[in-house]
């Protein structure tokens, strides 16, 4: 059995926590991730950074990371193949 988990962030509260992944990793041998999400300050030139801060008198973050996790397993096989890009890792890997 595999779990495959995406990241989640709404108001800069993001999922999965590390207790999370603790708790799934003990519940399936092959855990995977797409991403761990982290917020950074985002580029933008000159302008648009006058008008962000006119308008919203703050800094604009975007998210972080991205990967793909994707798993495969064909007609009669037992194992699923797994590969990762971008961010994606197995977690306790």
């Amino acid at each position: 059995m595999l779990a495959i988990l995406t990241p989640w962030n709404v108001g800069g509260n993001f999922l999965p926590h590390q207790e999370d992944l603790d708790r799934l990793a003990g519940l399936t041998p092959k855990l995977y991730l797409t991403a761990m999400p982290a917020l950074k300050r985002a580029t933008k030139d000159r302008d648009v950074e006058r008008l962000i801060g006119r308008l919203h008198k703050g800094d604009l973050k975007q998210l972080k990371g991205w990967g793909h996790v994707r798993a495969r397993r064909g007609p009669g096989d037992n194992d699923w193949s797994v590969e990762c890009d971008g961010d994606a890792t197995e977690v306790g890997a």
